[in-house]
């Protein structure tokens, strides 16, 4: 990526969270940039190393471990991360999102694969990602940009209000 961004905010994905939380900026009067809807960089850049550690170590187990609980039938998932032990609803999205890594790691090209190797260094992260779900999603999402009806009161990331 050549071009630089100015913004208040950068919104990462543009899945449900990315597009409520931009949204949300919007009505705040920030000036949110989503980096989804730009072009891809050519390489990933040398000082993301700290958020793949993190993403191997937090969000790859609970996406497993998320669509574990939706193969066994499970309302709720426990999981453990960093030695404590988490518990909530078992989302459907969630085992989606790690179907799409899933599908995407697996038709990568040997050389870009190797370039997603390097990145996330010597962790188990890409093996996470080696097999299927054992029970994959359907697309949960619709096509994209969602469109929803303004709310009056602000709700949590489960769509509850506080």
């Amino acid at each position: 990526m050549t071009e630089r961004l100015e913004c208040d905010v950068c919104v990462v994905g543009a899945g449900y969270a990315g597009l409520t939380a931009a949204r949300r900026l919007v009505q705040a009067g920030q000036r949110p940039e989503r980096f989804a809807a730009q072009p891809l960089p050519e390489r990933v850049p040398d000082d993301l190393g700290a958020i793949f550690t993190a993403i191997a170590r937090t969000y790859l187990p609970y996406l497993e471990a998320n669509a574990a609980a939706y193969a066994r039938g499970a309302k709720r998932v426990r999981y453990g991360v960093q030695g404590t032990t988490f518990e909530e609803p078992t989302k459907l999205y969630r085992v989606w999102c790690r179907d799409r890594l899933q599908r995407e790691l697996a038709a990568l090209g040997a050389e870009a694969r190797a370039a997603v190797e390097r990145a996330f260094g010597a962790s188990d992260a890409l093996e996470r990602l080696a097999t299927p779900s054992p029970r994959p999603a359907e697309n949960v999402i619709a096509a994209l940009p969602l469109v929803g009806r303004a709310r009056s009161r602000a709700v949590d990331s489960w769509w509850r209000a506080p």
